[in-house]
């Protein structure tokens, strides 16, 4: 059983016991209910917080499942599902050059706001619609849907052009940005089930 069912379980087990403790309380003495019937809502109120607690941590789990921390577009294994689901989609890889040489000139923060600054280029370039993701640790993968070849292939040079265009802009450096967008594979199928 989920760990989230699991205390929720245990969160309605709880208050069950406290309604019928406090109902035989009563046929005892009436200090003995009050203080069951304190007792009862302290432990609704912290049957609540626990619960409320849990639906912002199942939000946060969510979210991080799916997307990338540094760039804020979906992660590998959630950009591959959504590749898988699609039924005709056109794949472009955009990979970005020399990211080792950043890490190595300005460290891994620098190099992961670059690739978040990438990433919103990319973002901004490619319709609402289209799926982006972070497919490797310097490569990014968009699903263009319903277009043929040469719109994909015109896509892929704006994206480049944006990219070399947009230079990474901070307190420690400014990055000119270089990357290569490439037709990944012309349309991937939906896969028989």
């Amino acid at each position: 059983m989920p760990t989230n069912t699991r205390l929720r379980a245990y969160a309605c087990a709880l208050t069950t016991g406290l309604v019928i403790a406090t109902a035989a309380a009563v046929w005892l003495h009436p200090i003995t209910a009050m203080i069951m019937g304190a007792c009862l809502l302290a432990a609704c109120a912290a049957v609540a917080e626990l619960w409320s607690r849990l639906g912002d941590l199942g939000e946060q789990l969510a979210r991080a499942s799916v997307t990338d921390a540094p760039t804020g577009v979906l992660t590998t294994s959630a950009f591959r599902a959504a590749r898988d689901c699609s039924e005709f989609a056109t794949v472009v890889t955009v990979q970005l050059d020399d990211v080792n040489g950043i890490v190595s000139t300005y460290g891994r923060a620098v190099a992961d706001a670059v690739l978040g600054h990438v990433a919103n280029v990319i973002c901004a370039t490619v319709r609402e619609n289209d799926p982006v993701g972070k497919t490797g640790d310097a490569e990014f993968g968009i699903l263009l849907g319903d277009v043929e070849h040469d719109v994909a292939q015109r896509i892929c040079n704006r994206i480049e052009a944006r990219i070399a265009s947009t230079p990474y802009s901070s307190e420690q450096a400014i990055i000119e940005l270089y990357a290569e967008a490439s037709i990944g594979q012309p349309q991937v199928e939906r896969r028989a089930a």
